[in-house]
């Protein structure tokens, strides 16, 4: 089997390749380290037809940013061009479109497991541009006769995870701070606030099934379908080392649109993909911090 990975040089696209190629594929990827822009229609177009792949994953994204028309540059009309160009190649490769939990928002009730029949509201520029992307990808497989199916991923963590997101922040100012790199403070944002933490790489294996057994046209959410506060991310950290260290927090690190809940209803996975996060929160903790020793020791 021949699987295409946009954003394979990523967190999770990492992950995905490993896995991919554990079952078997033969994997090659796109990305702007490989050369090809999504948004450069003939470039891709071209890749696409030299991969020729049974099975493309899409996970390249931009993440950051307030410029919403960028944004949707990269994350609707890339999106567009890479299924136009699945659709051109006359063979119709499966697509699995990784969408975010971002596009609900809190969710219809706060505190209540969301399900993929949940309204989109997302909060933000870029879970607005995520919310574009997943309409799309809906429409287009109708429109193209294109086999596509949107995997909704809830927060996800683990090795290899840039130090941008909150539990690999912690994670590499523990480990800086045991190399004797930092003084023993960790700064922080708000820690009240509650997640659906899942291991990256049961994310990458709910990636593969809902792409080898997922229902064309359909959503699922890939989420644990347990809230986790920022406070025990901390506290677990914490409790994997040794080092004696105050907490700050600090007010740039927090965000007013941050939804205080959101938890993921997983049972459509668990049901029609055989898929439930199985790796449990303090292994995957421990991981990203062993990860981060590792890489401080090399600096």
């Amino acid at each position: 089997m021949k699987v295409l990975i946009t954003g394979m040089t990523g967190f999770a696209g990492t992950h995905l390749a490993a896995y991919a190629r554990g079952q078997g594929a033969e994997v090659s990827g796109l990305s702007r380290s490989t050369g090809v822009d999504l948004g450069d229609v003939a470039a891709l177009g071209r890749a696409v037809g030299d991969a020729r792949p049974d099975l493309i994953f899409h996970l390249a994204a931009q993440t950051s940013g307030s410029d919403e028309a960028q944004l949707h540059r990269s994350n609707v009309e890339g999106t567009r061009n890479l299924l136009e160009s699945a659709a051109a190649l006359g063979t119709k490769p499966r697509v699995l479109v990784a969408s975010s939990s971002a596009i609900y928002g809190g969710g219809p009730a706060e505190g209540e497991p969301i399900s993929e029949d949940a309204p989109l509201t997302p909060n933000g520029a870029y879970a607005a541009a995520k919310a574009g992307q997943d309409r799309l990808a809906e429409q287009l497989g109708r429109d193209l006769a294109l086999d596509v199916v949107r995997a909704r991923a809830f927060n996800q963590t683990g090795p290899g995870e840039r130090d941008s997101f909150v539990a690999s922040s912690v994670a590499r100012q523990i480990a800086e701070i045991e190399a004797g790199l930092r003084a023993p403070r960790i700064a922080i944002g708000r820690t009240d606030t509650l997640r659906d933490f899942s291991d990256v790489r049961d994310i990458a294996r709910g990636y593969w099934l809902a792409a080898t057994r997922g229902e064309a046209g359909e959503a699922y959410n890939l989420c644990s379908g347990r809230a986790v506060s920022i406070r025990q991310i901390l506290d677990i950290l914490l409790s994997l080392s040794s080092a004696t260290v105050a907490v700050e927090q600090d007010p740039a690190r927090m965000r007013p649109s941050d939804v205080p809940v959101q938890v993921g209803d997983p049972s459509r996975a668990q049901r029609e993909l055989g898929w439930e996060a199985t790796i449990p929160l303090e292994q995957t903790l421990s991981d990203l911090l062993q990860y981060w020793r590792d890489a401080v020791r090399r600096v």
